[in-house]
This record gives C-alpha cells, sequence and structure tokens, in this order.
C-alpha cells in the first residue's frame, strides 16, 4: 500500500517488477516504493535509458559515461542501497541512447556512433560477452534511437536513418534491412510491436 504519492522529476521512469518506480533525473535514479524511496546519484550524468532484467537489477545507460547495472540491496540496518557495476569494457563508446533487454535476457544496448551492442551471458563462465551490429553488417545508421523485440525473438532496432530488423538464426542474427526494403528512411525514436 502506498502511503502517498511519489514525486520526481524525471527523464525516464518505469514501473519495476516488485511494483516500485524507478526513476530517472539528470545524474541520478529514484526507486520509490509504497513504504521507501532510494535516491542514488550513478555517473554524474544524465541517464538516457534504462531497462529491469529479470533478476531485478537495474541497467542505466548515460548520455556520455557508459552502461552500468544497479543492484538493489538491504544494508545492515534494513535500508534500500543500490550496487553498481561498470560494463563499459565490453562497449565500443560510452555514449548510450537506448536499452532493451529481451525474452531471452540479452542486453541490447544503443549507442550514438559505433550501432547495436548485444551483450549475453557466455554458458561456460556466466560473464557477459558482447557483439557489435553496425553499418559494416549492413545497417543503415550507426545511430541507435530505440530497440525492441517480438514474440519471435527478433530484434527490431530505429535508427537515425530508418528501422532494422534482426532475425534469430541457429549462429545467431540475420539482418532484414526494413527500411531499405520498403522505402522507409526517417528518425525512428520509438518501436512498438503488436
Amino acid at each position: 500500500e502506498w502511503t502517498g504519492i511519489p514525486y520526481t522529476f524525471a527523464l525516464f521512469s518505469m514501473k519495476m517488477k516488485n511494483g516500485c518506480i524507478c526513476s530517472s533525473s539528470m545524474g541520478s535514479i529514484s526507486i520509490n516504493c509504497p513504504t521507501e524511496r532510494k535516491t542514488d546519484t550513478l555517473a554524474r550524468d544524465m541517464i538516457f535509458s534504462m531497462a529491469e532484467d529479470d533478476e531485478n537489477d537495474i541497467w542505466a545507460g548515460t548520455i556520455n559515461s557508459g552502461l552500468f547495472k544497479g543492484h538493489i540491496n538491504r544494508n545492515a540496518s534494513g535500508k534500500m542501497e543500490i550496487e553498481w557495476k561498470d560494463f563499459n569494457k565490453l562497449l565500443p563508446e560510452k555514449t548510450i541512447r537506448s536499452l532493451h533487454i529481451d525474452a531471452k535476457g540479452n542486453i541490447w544496448v544503443g549507442t550514438r556512433y559505433s550501432g547495436l551492442v548485444q551483450l549475453s551471458r557466455d554458458t561456460a563462465t556466466g560473464e557477459y560477452v558482447s557483439r557489435i551490429f553496425n553499418r559494416s553488417d549492413g545497417f543503415i545508421s550507426d545511430f541507435i534511437k530505440s530497440i525492441i523485440s517480438d514474440e519471435d525473438g527478433n530484434i527490431w532496432i530505429g535508427t537515425h536513418a530508418g528501422i532494422e530488423k534482426l532475425i534469430p538464426t541457429e549462429n545467431g542474427y540475420r539482418l532484414f534491412s526494413f527500411s531499405k526494403v520498403h522505402n522507409f528512411f526517417a528518425t525512428v525514436i520509438k518501436l512498438a510491436t503488436g
């Protein structure tokens, strides 16, 4: 039961699986739950995109400082804390513009200059490994503004110049350039399936 109405001046907000609301405002993230609130400064940079994974961890992409994963813990006195892990070593750059987590738990990171990065867990080590998709793979643009997946596991990518689609194959993904096939060229800031 909420004891009050949470208020945050937010750039992005999302409802978490635990019922709390996670919001970003400039360089901070606020987690507003029915009975408590935690505000944490991440990188003193604008948080441009957020996503929650199956472990209830928060992934935050910043405008110039890169990608971070926040794990919510309780300290000795029972108060909420966020432990941050830096994932920039897996990325070609730190200008994150979009994030998406697909049904398999892959983290998809849209960058400003280097295309799309897939972070997936190595089955042997459990550590994340990265794969980059960009213009050298046939993308129409490396400026990735939005990412979404559909029920068939396809990854749809909105770029600064159109729409791309990654179709799952036995060995990864193959590219279908929706924009080139349908002669659709525009900046795509939001995608939806259904």
